[in-house]
């Protein structure tokens, strides 16, 4: 298994370097009729675009997996007793293990989104890119899933409702961002102020995501318009915090590895012993089971998010 997941490894771990350091086109403006939009024609651009949300996942497993090896060898050197080695082993093994299948995650999410783009016309591909451009210009990071793609494509949403499709997630990430901020605040001083202005921000980043993908419906063409009982605001708002629920799990499990590597640094930086090492297992057990768990939740999450994204986008549940 562990020569099958290096090999594996090595490509994904590539491209989310080239993905994360390529320059955003530096447009603050969504390209008007008569501008040159040939650069904005660009299918493999947005897809580079809709998957750097889904690189940090692969990142976060990465420094488990790597954390739990370096915790494995520093045992080893100190000639850690084989109960301690074995659970260890353990450890690592698992850690590889959920590597390998958030790699595969995010190879079978890039296969979806290409796939999905390809199926797009040039006019929606330049207003999406042209969109998402200002997005990533102002340092954010939306969090669309093939399944939002595909609310788009069932949707058939013209360039107006795609203005107001990726403002909705242009809007949750800002306040997302904000969040993040008092969280780490929180984290740091355990002060309940800080959770409770993160869990604001939380609040805002669904209504306003919500109003905007309220506005998508009423921007529809006449023969696109959904059926009058369709209720664009609510279902749109459940469809907000069924994401927001599976962005919390992803947040958590980031930071649960995050702080894994970093308690295992430590050890390591202060030449721990056999009682550290073992201590150090737990730790790598404990961290283990909580990210699996949060990430089963995020899976959950986004599945049940796409079936009311195609509820809303044809105006009645599947």
């Amino acid at each position: 298994m562990k020569t099958a997941s290096a090999i594996l490894a090595v490509p994904i771990f590539l491209f989310a370097l080239l993905l994360w350091s390529a320059p955003v086109v530096s447009h603050e403006t969504d390209p008007m009729p008569g501008d040159d939009v040939s650069e904005y024609l660009d299918r493999d651009l947005l897809v580079d675009t809709l998957m750097r949300d889904d690189v940090p996942a692969v990142e976060a497993a990465r420094d488990a997996r790597d954390a739990a090896q370096e915790a494995l060898e520093q045992a080893i050197a100190e000639g850690a007793e084989p109960e301690v080695i074995e659970e260890l082993e353990m450890q690592r093994d698992a850690a590889e293990e959920a590597l390998v299948e958030q790699e595969e995650a995010f190879a079978a999410e890039r296969d979806t989104i290409e796939t999905q783009v390809g199926e797009m016309s040039d006019d929606q591909v330049i207003a999406m890119n042209g969109s998402l451009n200002n997005t990533l210009h102002n340092g954010r990071v939306p969090v669309i899933s093939s399944d939002d793609v595909m609310r788009l494509l069932d949707g058939n949403y013209n360039t107006e409702q795609i203005e107001a499709f990726t403002k909705a997630y242009e809007a949750e990430a800002n306040f997302v961002l904000k969040s993040d901020a008092f969280a780490a605040k929180y984290d740091a001083t355990g002060k309940q102020q800080f959770l409770r202005n993160a869990d604001r921000f939380d609040a805002k980043a669904a209504t306003e995501k919500a109003k905007f993908l309220g506005k998508v419906d009423r921007l529809a063409t006449p023969d696109e318009m959904p059926p009058p009982d369709t209720d664009p605001m609510v279902e749109a708002l459940a469809g907000s915090e069924m994401q927001s629920a599976a962005r919390d799990a992803a947040r958590d499990l980031a930071r649960d590895t995050a702080r894994a590597a970093e308690k295992e640094a430590r050890h390591l930086a202060k030449g721990a012993g056999q009682a550290a090492a073992k201590d150090s297992a737990n730790e790598l057990a404990k961290h283990a089971a909580k990210s699996q768990a949060r990430e089963e939740a995020k899976q959950l999450a986004k599945a049940e998010r796409g079936n009311e994204g195609r509820g809303l986008a044809k105006g009645k549940d599947k």
